[in-house]
């Protein structure tokens, strides 16, 4: 059913809603993830840390990410190619994980262990990490990680010579 005075069919109606949904929720994930950035924002400062790292399994607001963090340096993690692609058009310190059955866990690592070898971050900085470990694309957790605990006598060389991958 077509209403040529208008520019909308309503065959194209449930295509409407659907983006428009679609564009609420995406919209609540930003919200939320900028809501743990903040606090993530606040630990790196209270806690002397280096960097923020965001393991995310959906596209973000680059530019809302990128202000809010810029003082802190920023790294974005995903086991999602069009995540990593995105982040990286957007000129983003970016690393894919190619590790979709992975665990949190072992993609924090791996994220850890890629950025230390980057020298984008150095083998005993504090890093808080932003992730999603209950639900997945819903960022719910916030850790500061000790790295001088775990790699401090590791340099980034060491790391690359290793060629380190977490099993």
């Amino acid at each position: 059913n077509c209403d040529w005075s208008s520019d909308v069919c309503s065959s194209d109606l449930g295509c409407v809603a659907r983006s428009r949904k679609a564009s609420m929720v995406q919209s609540k994930l930003q919200q939320t993830l900028m809501a743990f950035v903040d606090s993530a924002v606040e630990l790196v400062a209270s806690t002397e840390g280096e960097s923020i790292l965001v393991l995310l399994d959906f596209v973000a607001d680059w530019a809302e990410l990128d202000r809010a963090t810029r003082k802190a340096g920023l790294l974005v993690a995903s086991h999602l190619p069009e995540v990593a692609e995105s982040a990286m058009a957007f000129g983003m310190r970016t690393i894919l994980l190619e590790m979709p059955e992975a665990t949190i866990q072992d993609r924090l690592s791996q994220a850890i262990l890629e950025s230390v070898a980057a020298e984008w971050i150095s083998p005993g900085a504090t890093v808080v990490a932003v992730y999603s470990r209950f639900e997945v694309e819903k960022p719910d957790t916030v850790s500061v990680i000790h790295l001088n605990e775990r790699l401090g006598k590791l340099t980034a060389r060491d790391l690359r010579q290793l060629e380190t991958k977490v099993p």
